[in-house]
């Protein structure tokens, strides 16, 4: 493989996001009595939400646009964070519109683009993500679109301040090592298709991990968590039509009838010829958990491109999508 983008530094260097994008989005506020927000985005910039809702469970309503307009639940309390990391995602930019012609109150998040054009036109606060390169993919990014939302929620008092422990983390993921668990993950991933499973408190990681065998690895993968999966999918792998294996990631701190459904699906899985990969998650805090987990499916991921000889930067699929709808 040639990393022609350097996708293992942005790895490595993925845990500092977070606090600095604390230090970028410390101004980022607008006065109002939310009791609700919005973050309208797409792929990584939606990741932040479904990370913030995993983190900050027991808050205020956080909603998401994954699409071209606002969900039905938004009211004139609810604060709209407008994310797009190249600020030309064309979804972000219809969300914002149609809150902007409600009179809603909006903070922006991009590196530049039309939504950095639109925010600077209407007077309109706007977090500014580093511009690293062109060639540096959003995906590599959400900490920064984790931590400036995070933070510019905490402004707004839609969700608890919780900014020292955050400020720690980085030095939580530094301290553990990914790359081992990952490697070994690869050689049994390689030739497969993946199926993740993840757990039922950090299911959005297990959705992460699909996203990167996506566009990393350049394969299909699919994801879903327990215990939903044993109520309709299990019995999908009746007839095996394809070469495929399992990734279970295990977190200790879930309830234990978690931990047994994994087990009971990976022997029924097994009986068939599906095998099983159970990644047990790191041990810790929640925010520890969870970015671990992330970070193990970056490592995964690029390990899986290194078997595959592919640069695990570009999404030519996506591009030449978007130059056939322009």
């Amino acid at each position: 493989m040639q990393d022609k983008h350097n996708y293992k530094k942005a790895i490595e260097e993925f845990p500092d996001q977070i606090t600095q994008a604390l230090e970028l989005a410390k101004d980022a506020k607008v006065h109002g009595d939310f009791d609700s927000a919005c973050i309208c985005g797409m792929g990584a910039s939606a990741f932040a939400r479904d990370l913030i809702t995993t983190y900050a469970s027991n808050t205020n309503p956080i909603w998401v646009a994954r699409e071209y307009n606002l969900p039905r639940e938004i009211t004139d309390k609810t604060l709209i964070l407008a994310s797009s990391y190249s600020g030309n995602t064309e979804e972000t930019l219809s969300c914002f519109n149609e809150a902007k012609e409600r009179g809603l109150k909006i903070i922006g998040f991009s590196k530049n683009g039309k939504l950095e054009e639109l925010c600077d036109k209407h007077n309109i606060p706007l977090v500014k993500y580093p511009n690293i390169g062109e060639d540096y993919q959003p995906r590599w990014a959400f900490g920064y679109s984790f931590g400036a939302m995070t933070k510019a929620l905490m402004n707004c008092k839609v969700i608890p301040n919780t900014e020292e422990e955050l400020q720690k983390l980085p030095e939580k993921l530094e301290n553990l090592d990914f790359e081992k668990q990952a490697k070994d993950a690869a050689k049994k991933i390689f030739k497969k298709i993946p199926l993740v499973f993840g757990p039922q408190k950090l299911k959005y990681v297990a959705r992460i991990w699909q996203v990167n065998f996506n566009e990393s690895a350049k394969i299909p993968a699919y994801w879903n968590y327990f215990p939903e999966v044993n109520h309709f999918e299990l019995t999908g792998y009746t007839q095996k039509l394809c070469d495929m294996i399992a990734i279970m990631l295990r977190d200790k701190e879930d309830i234990p009838r978690i931990s047994e459904r994994m087990d009971i699906t990976a022997k029924l899985l097994a009986e068939k010829g599906i095998e099983t990969v159970f990644i047990d998650l790191p041990k810790g805090e929640l925010l520890v958990r969870m970015f671990g987990g992330i970070l193990l499916s970056m490592w995964t991921s690029y390990f899986l491109a290194e078997k595959y000889g592919v640069d695990p930067a570009p999404t030519e699929m996506v591009e030449k999508l978007k130059k056939m709808l322009s």
